[in-house]
């Protein structure tokens, strides 16, 4: 999947070939809802035609604020040699610059602050989305079995994102 042609061809041109939603939807469903990541045939095509100037290049040629993040992300980096969680760090990068490049703004992870309006500030945000995506994995793997899992925790946290 890392292949460029092999991700044009299954999110693009060839996209009707992969059908997706009877095995994804169920599951992410109710975090994700249904549209480009869950949808198959014009549910799909609507969804993809949504996000597609966001990846315009006029779109992602400045990077001022990606770059504004990283040195942000950079300098929380030890500089005495001691050890650090690195997986944090790049959870929060992701998220903040995964919400610069599609809302415009970041949410506030990466410097602990809170993106105007958002009920929750940025680290309580990125622990309510890992457990959320953590959640979905766990429906995606467990298939037919996803009831069993934690469901009241899983849309607690699904809730608490959205808000």
């Amino acid at each position: 999947m890392r292949d460029a042609e092999n991700v044009q061809a299954i999110f693009g041109y060839k996209s009707r070939e992969w059908g997706v939603s009877p095995f994804r939807l169920a599951a992410m469903g109710p975090f994700c809802g249904e549209g480009v990541l869950t949808a198959d045939g014009q549910v799909w095509e609507h969804s993809r035609a949504l996000l597609k100037p966001a990846f315009h290049k006029n779109s992602i040629s400045d990077l001022t604020a990606f770059e504004t993040l990283l040195d942000q992300a950079l300098a929380k980096i030890p500089h005495d040699a001691s050890t650090f969680h690195l997986q944090p760090l790049l959870m929060s990068l992701f998220v903040d610059t995964s919400a610069t490049f599609l809302l415009g703004e970041p949410l506030g992870v990466s410097d602990n602050t809170r993106a105007s309006g958002a009920p929750l500030d940025g680290p309580s945000f990125n622990k309510h989305f890992m457990l959320s995506l953590r959640a979905i994995g766990m429906r995606l793997r467990s298939r037919w079995l996803r009831f069993i899992g934690p469901q009241k925790e899983a849309v607690m946290h699904w809730r608490l994102v959205h808000e």
